[in-house]
């Protein structure tokens, strides 16, 4: 059987444990990146320009994000850590699909940010009032 390889100096991933480890490594470069890349394009905010602006619109968080309503009571700002996703290619991929499957309540991302010393999205969002979650229709 052939190897498999990914670059030219590693081989591919193929258990669970060198996949994390593989894409530890690749989240660490998008990381820097995506850092670089909004600074360049002024689309970063920084974690206190942030707080001084949202703080107070403070409604929720859950586990990879916490929820501010903007002024306008019809929009909702997320800071989300990417926390569930093996990368940010992956994250990125999830807006996108989400955008597709819900295009009434789309994502828009606006920035990013620091969480802590974590790098975070900013995306906007109407603000919806949930009474169920989506159905597969």
């Amino acid at each position: 059987m052939p190897e498999r390889r990914c670059s030219a100096s590693t081989t591919e991933p193929v258990g669970r444990k060198e996949r994390a480890q593989f894409n530890a490594k690749v989240k660490e470069e998008e990381e820097k990146s995506l850092r670089s890349w909004a600074k360049e394009m002024t689309l970063w905010v920084s974690e206190d320009d942030f707080s001084k602006q949202y703080k107070s619109d403070y409604i929720a968080e859950g586990a990879e994000q916490k929820v501010f309503l903007k002024k306008d009571g019809k929009t909702v700002i997320k800071i989300n850590t990417g926390h569930f996703h093996a990368t940010w290619l992956d994250f990125f991929n999830r807006l996108t699909l989400h955008k597709a499957l819900f295009p009434e309540v789309q994502y828009t991302l606006t920035g990013l940010t620091e969480e802590g010393d974590q790098l975070s999205a900013i995306i906007e969002q109407p603000w919806v009032k949930v009474t169920r979650g989506a159905t597969k229709e």
